[in-house]
């Protein structure tokens, strides 16, 4: 493979920049440097799901971002709520795995939209998104953890015999 020319790399590189990388070997962190601690969370769900996509040699992506929640007002102190808005695209997953090539199979680009629980419902820009994933062919997940792992099995990532009894999908149980 020849080496990516210091213009492409520069080019991705500011694509990239607005986005959380997950080192492999790394756990996620939350925007106060935290590890997440509430399963029933969207955030834990996708911390677990992000260490789980670099456990297989994923370079994993964040797109999702975290929003401030205000600051006081200079002249009078009043705590002012900053725009709830993300600023990004409406829809757009939470996160962008680049799975690595196994067997004869090429490399793989999912896209994730963690949920808190199963069956969360997708809002219609999510839906949109992944209407259009599916037509395309391009790998599409959302839900929580078990969602993913699901995919994961289904697409030959995992093996169902080497989950815990918990974590195997419904489909993969003998």
């Amino acid at each position: 493979m020849a080496p990516r020319s210091s213009a492409i790399a520069s080019g991705f590189d500011r694509l990239i920049r607005d986005v959380t990388r997950v080192p492999a070997g790394r756990a996620a962190r939350d925007g106060a440097g935290r590890r997440p601690k509430n399963p029933n969370l969207e955030k834990y769900q996708q911390h677990e799901g992000c260490k789980l996509l670099s456990s297989l040699g994923a370079v994993v992506l964040i797109i999702g971002t975290r929003r401030s929640r205000g600051k006081p007002c200079p002249k009078c102190k009043t705590f002012v709520p900053e725009d709830q808005g993300t600023r990004q695209t409406p829809g757009i997953p939470d996160v962008l795995a680049f799975l690595p090539a196994r067997g004869g199979a090429p490399s793989v680009t999912l896209l994730w939209e963690a949920k808190h629980a199963d069956g969360g419902r997708l809002s219609a820009d999510q839906q949109r998104i992944a209407d259009l994933c599916a037509r395309s062919g391009q790998a599409y997940c959302s839900g929580p953890l078990d969602a993913l792992i699901s995919w994961l099995v289904a697409n030959g990532y995992l093996k169902a015999e080497n989950l815990p009894h918990y974590r195997v999908p419904a489909g993969a149980r003998s």
